[in-house]
């Protein structure tokens, strides 16, 4: 099953984290998806993204999402403004983390935390000719925000009358920062991977990261960083 699914997508890059940041960047196989060489209409993603436990990071960002998004097909390809500069599609918690550039704020976000991130995509078909096409083509760039400027829609009933051509395997994404050694080591390995020159540097993450919280695995951090 995973095989025939693949058919339709090549993954381009997944990276995940000890905290909630992940990413997994895919580009679509339109002849695939279409079935035609030089196809036009409309690639459909319905797509939910679902946090066990809810609310455990504590914002409104990080809720249960569920959207419709739509690229555009134009002679078997993507046009430009619905392409993506590095892939067409992406499931994301964070914007660099394959750059290698964490956000302190989402790690912060993730201490004391424990939980599973599920991203699910049901894929169709909308050629032309398709009754359907009209009503894709009339979305907004604008209503939902999450697009990332693609078509979209927070409702589309009408799609219940075609059957999708496939869904995606599930991305999942899980961490656990609430073991205090877990929570020691994750901190750890990744300050210290930046190589601080002055102590106070590191003492100023620390800060921001903790909040004024875990004062004995700030200094246990401290102590072993002077002790490099």
């Amino acid at each position: 099953m995973k095989s025939e699914i693949m058919m339709y997508y090549e993954i381009l890059n997944e990276s995940h984290s000890d905290w909630c940041e992940c990413e997994l960047r895919i580009n679509w196989n339109i002849e695939a998806i279409s079935n035609n060489k030089n196809a036009n209409g409309y690639i459909v993603q319905e797509f939910q993204r679902t946090i066990v436990p809810k609310n455990v990071l504590g914002s409104q960002q990080f809720d249960n999402i569920h959207y419709f998004e739509a690229w555009c097909v134009k002679d078997g390809l993507i046009v430009p403004e619905d392409n993506g500069c590095n892939g067409n599609d992406v499931f994301s918690i964070g914007q660099a983390i394959s750059l290698g550039l964490p956000d302190y704020d989402l790690i912060r976000k993730s201490i004391n935390t424990k939980a599973c991130f599920e991203f699910r995509g049901r894929v169709y078909w909308i050629p032309i000719h398709s009754q359907l096409y009209n009503k894709v083509d009339c979305w907004k760039t604008d209503e939902v925000k999450q697009t990332g400027g693609l078509k979209g829609t927070w409702y589309f009933p009408d799609i219940r009358i075609i059957n999708p051509v496939f869904e995606r395997e599930i991305f999942t994404h899980s961490w656990d920062l609430i073991d205090e050694d877990n929570i020691f080591i994750t901190i750890k390995n990744l300050l210290f991977s930046s190589n601080y020159s002055q102590k106070n540097e590191l003492m100023e993450d620390l800060q921001y990261i903790f909040d004024g919280q875990f004062k004995h695995i700030v200094d246990r951090i401290i102590k072993e960083w002077e002790e490099r």
